[in-house]
């Protein structure tokens, strides 16, 4: 946490040698027995295109918002934005319609429902809102992390909102994502579904995850010939993101083998506690990522990566194209594929 600190402050300093942040770290206090969060008893939250920053006594941070890209933070940084409003004891959940940040940011942060003092209503301040296919899981989780209390969800448009009493995440923590994850949405999906063992009654699945084209790249160009290729050694082959949040827990916790390309639809072996072995196919250009390695631990799964070659295009780093090509695979052991 301290490193991430440090880091966040170096790039600030880059950003405004000039002078215009001197100090750059919130003076903040962690809510009693709650980890990962921030306690911002007086200060603003500056909004700018759908990113938000909290402000106390002219200075910032951006630690609680993943790694810092200052190009990404500059505009928001230098604004003087008119006030448009006032929240007070709330928590802040920015808000995205990514699945891996719906599970990974919003769930976690809706632990901090209950460090809130009031006595019948507690508040969630949101930038971009829930994604609607997370309409049915909210209904039910909004009431176990708010003790019964009702939830009020308030957008936040553009500008600069004063706050009091307000908790703000910090980084997501896979401890925390994994800790909800299976001792809470999962054993509620499969009580509302009428299942126990999923594996054990519906079966056991080899699955291969499709990612659909996405505008942000890293999409793997003969993703239709490594699909067949799995399918051919027994794999079903699914798309995450054209099923329901339940739906999606109960296939990954029939896994036993999972498959695939990197992106949010991997955040679904926080479900997978059968599994036995899990690859994912990625870009070399993601190569020392370790989250999603991270997450597969509590299913203690063996994790591999096999990583393509970046295709010629307009993208380029992370968001670069690639390919793989099958020889790839064919040296893979029996046991990794399930053969």
């Amino acid at each position: 946490m301290t490193q991430g600190v440090i880091q966040d402050v170096k790039h600030v300093q880059e950003l405004f040698a000039s002078g215009a942040a001197r100090r750059l770290t919130l003076p903040v206090e962690p809510p009693e027995g709650v980890v990962g969060a921030a306690h911002i008893r007086n200060g603003a939250l500056v909004v700018h295109d759908g990113l938000a920053l909290p402000v106390v006594h002219g200075k910032t941070s951006t630690f609680y918002f993943g790694e810092f890209h200052a190009s990404k933070y500059a505009a928001v940084l230098e604004a003087s934005p008119v006030l448009n409003g006032e929240i007070a004891h709330a928590v802040f959940i920015r808000g995205s319609a990514n699945y891996f940040n719906f599970l990974v940011y919003h769930c976690v942060a809706l632990y901090l429902l209950k460090t809130m003092p009031t006595k019948t209503r507690v508040t969630i301040a949101t930038v971009n809102g829930f994604p609607p296919y997370a309409a049915s899981l909210m209904a039910r989780l909004l009431p176990i992390f708010s003790g019964g209390r009702a939830v009020d969800i308030v957008t936040i448009a553009e500008g600069r909102t004063t706050l009091t009493d307000v908790i703000v995440p910090f980084k997501p923590v896979p401890y925390m994502t994994g800790v909800l994850s299976r001792q809470v949405i999962m054993p509620l999906v499969l009580r509302d579904a009428g299942l126990t063992n999923p594996l054990r009654q519906l079966g056991p699945l080899k699955l291969f995850l499709r990612r659909e084209n996405a505008g942000n790249g890293r999409n793997l160009s003969n993703q239709a010939e490594v699909e067949a290729w799995f399918v051919q050694r027994g794999y079903t082959a699914v798309n995450p993101g054209a099923m329901t949040i339940d739906e999606q827990v109960i296939v990954f916790a029939r896994a036993t083998h999972i498959a695939g390309v990197e992106g949010a639809a991997f955040t679904n072996i926080l479900f997978a506690l059968a599994a036995a072995q899990v690859l994912v196919i990625a870009s070399p250009n993601t190569a020392g990522e370790t989250f999603f390695a991270a997450l597969s631990k509590p299913a203690h799964a063996v994790f591999h990566v096999v990583y393509g070659e970046v295709a010629q295009g307009p993208a380029t780093g992370r968001n670069a194209d690639y390919h793989l090509p099958l020889a790839a695979l064919e040296g893979l052991d029996q046991a990794v594929v399930g053969a």
